[in-house]
């Protein structure tokens, strides 16, 4: 009995030191451990610190001169085409050390910044007016056209070398990360701050918050929709394609978050579904109703128009990008690029669903990205070129998400 006693004390003790091991060796692994992703979000903070305490300086007349400066033009659109043009002229600055100014004094998004980047370029040409300097910085500046030969350019030439103190850059509204991603002058850049070609889920969790008048609308609604296990998105997009605006297909919508709830292995009360629309009115009735027996949730619908004329005003434009950010699925209209921030602002892998009859494989109901990083309007019109560089371009692993933006019309011809 004695020695029973002893052995169970024997084990209890040993296992006692096992487990106080495990606790102590995974506390300092833990500690010592640091994740790709952790390091370079680290290396993102810090990094956009620096960058914030340059705008500081630069509003110092005596040492604004000091700065080179990219000028990036507002290209009045939509919040989805808005935000990914803003994010290559963000990465463009930083990889060139620039800092960056919109060329416009009536840009006032819905958003907060870690950088004041929404400051008009303007406004701080003033400031470097007050100086010999500065103006002989204002002077000394060159434009960049945004045609698609000097883009191409991007692919090879090291911008980091150009002495112009101030460089202007034309109007676009398209996602050119993939161009300086694929620079080989910039590969350090992009190896130390971004993960599996994710350059936009970078610099739009460091730069992009909701304003104060939109996170309080988000709160109202974010608990409902955070408390369900799996949380599907859907993003209709009818005014996208005005040749099928009178024949969408919404149950296509309906049929993945569907099957996607489906096959999630979760009961229908873990599961919910937030959608968004810009034809609020007749698209959330009919999700509601075609995704029932799920939870369905919406944002309050604005009869308002945008300041670049699409249905909702840009408040509504932003709570709705950010709820479905924090979404686990993303199911968009083909070429939505508001669908593809919304993604790329949470990481996620979106689902397209594409128009037509589905006839033939050629032609598929839908299909699911890569990964969460938005696609490039101009690249199927570079692909045209066949030059060298885009030759090269075009062996990139991510070439084919990069054109996904429009269908093809030979698939889709009433989409021409």
């Amino acid at each position: 009995m004695t020695q029973r006693r002893d052995g169970i004390y024997l084990f209890t003790l040993f296992s006692s030191l096992v487990i106080i091991f495990l606790i102590f060796y995974s506390k300092k692994y833990d500690g010592r451990r640091i994740t790709p992703d952790s390091s370079q979000l680290l290396a993102g903070n810090e990094l956009f610190e620096r960058y914030a305490q340059k705008y500081e300086e630069a509003k110092d007349p005596n040492k604004a001169h000091t700065f080179k400066y990219l000028v990036w033009h507002y290209h009045r659109a939509g919040w989805g085409n808005v935000l990914s043009d803003h994010a290559s002229g963000i990465t463009f600055a930083l990889i060139t050390g620039r800092l960056i100014y919109i060329n416009s004094e009536a840009y006032d998004p819905p958003l907060t910044t870690k950088i004041p980047a929404w400051l008009n370029w303007p406004a701080q040409r003033s400031i470097l007016e007050q100086t010999a300097e500065g103006k002989a910085c204002v002077q000394s500046q060159r434009m960049i056209n945004h045609n698609t030969k000097l883009y191409t350019s991007w692919l090879v030439e090291d911008h980091r070398l150009e002495p112009e103190c101030v460089i202007i850059t034309g109007a676009r509204g398209d996602y050119m990360t993939p161009a300086l991603a694929a620079n080989p002058h910039y590969k350090e850049f992009f190896d130390n701050y971004t993960t599996n070609h994710d350059a936009f889920n970078f610099i739009a969790n460091q730069m992009w918050k909701p304003s104060q008048a939109a996170q309080v609308e988000i709160d109202k609604i974010l608990p409902d929709l955070l408390q369900y296990e799996y949380k599907i998105g859907i993003h209709t997009r009818r005014l996208k394609w005005r040749t099928i605006v009178n024949n969408f297909p919404y149950q296509e919508f309906c049929d993945l978050a569907n099957g996607l709830a489906a096959t999630s292995g979760l009961r229908e009360n873990q599961i919910v579904i937030f959608a968004g629309a810009d034809d609020p009115k007749e698209a959330l009735p009919f999700i509601e109703k075609c995704v029932y027996p799920y939870k369905f949730i919406h944002s309050p619908i604005s009869t308002n128009r945008s300041i670049a004329g699409n249905p909702g005003s840009d408040l509504s434009a932003i709570i709705d990008l950010f709820l479905l950010s924090r979404c686990d699925e993303i199911i968009s209209t083909i070429g939505s690029s508001f669908s593809e921030v919304a993604a790329g602002i949470g990481k996620i892998t979106p689902w397209h669903i594409l128009p037509g009859n589905h006839s033939n494989t050629y032609n598929p109901a839908y299909y699911k990205q890569l990964n969460s990083e938005p696609c490039m309007y101009n690249a199927r019109r570079w692909r045209r070129q066949q030059g060298d560089n885009m030759k090269l371009f075009m062996k990139n692993g991510m070439w084919r998400q990069y054109e996904q933006c429009h269908p093809d019309p030979d698939t889709h011809p009433r989409l021409r």
